[in-house]
């Protein structure tokens, strides 16, 4: 990565910082919101739904952002869906380290025994207190209830582990390949059909993450001459047209329903 490229990173970060970071919570690290509001912008979530999911600090698991989404919308405990519409359920593990030296297999680890408490669902949250904090311990207690219930419609189900870090590190050295490999089996274990995917982000990736931006405009095309009215534009479209209108990646687009 070039030094201008550090600089372009740095520069982008202490500007949210004084910008977006000085409105949030206190308690919560500013670099772990500054990922996550870069790595759920597909999802449209808001800041509360945001800092609902970051769980950091003691007895954390190892993790420092943890969100469960059907058919790409936040669960929460006052969630209330019909379960046999479930499409999609995604499962979201972040780890961040501001300015640590490489991915640290040790860290990876961690959450081959997360994963295992998260993913048994015939495991019982309220005897892991010594394990994780109360934060976790309720996503953990959201999980197993809320699944239960979508699982019925046998959603399509992906786990995905993210470990960002603002250094400007080479990509993750054998040893953290390895420690994702054992995350992929404990996986494989309780969910052998989920797609998974451990992401390694170094300040490259997440300085190319922040580039991505959401288109704000589409264009829908008429099959036919539209009839203008006070209200705007009538007309007919196609089936096809209509659908890649309101999907976003095989969901229904949240920034249009």
């Amino acid at each position: 990565m070039s030094q201008n490229e550090i600089l372009h990173l740095d520069a982008n970060y202490k500007n949210w910082q004084t910008t977006r970071g000085t409105g949030l919570d206190p308690t919560v690290a500013p670099f772990n919101f500054y990922c996550l509001e870069q790595f759920l912008k597909r999802y449209d979530l808001s800041d509360e739904e945001i800092l609902s999911g970051i769980v950091d600090g003691p007895l954390d698991g190892g993790m420092d952002g943890l969100y469960f989404l059907v058919d790409r919308e936040l669960v929460r405990e006052d969630t209330d869906r019909d379960p046999k519409t479930a499409q999609t359920a995604e499962v979201l593990l972040f780890q961040f380290k501001d300015r640590s030296s490489g991915f640290q297999p040790t860290e990876i680890d961690k959450a081959v025994f997360f994963v295992d408490d998260l993913l048994d669902l015939s495991r019982d949250a309220t005897l892991m207190s010594d394990k994780y904090n109360r934060e976790v311990l309720a996503f953990v207690s959201l999980f197993h209830k809320q699944y239960k219930i979508v699982s019925s419609a046998f959603p399509k189900v992906s786990v995905k582990l993210y470990y960002i870090t603002r250094a400007d590190e080479a990509v993750a050295n054998a040893s953290a390949l390895q420690s994702a490999d054992r995350v992929k089996a404990k996986i494989r274990t309780h969910m052998p059909k989920a797609e998974y995917s451990y992401t390694f982000v170094n300040a490259q990736g997440l300085l190319e993450q922040l580039q991505i931006k959401r288109p704000t405009t589409r264009e829908l095309k008429w099959a036919d001459s539209p009839v203008q009215t006070d209200e705007g534009q009538i007309g007919f479209v196609t089936l096809r047209d209509y659908y890649d209108l309101i999907m976003d990646n095989g969901d229904l687009d949240r920034r249009i329903f």
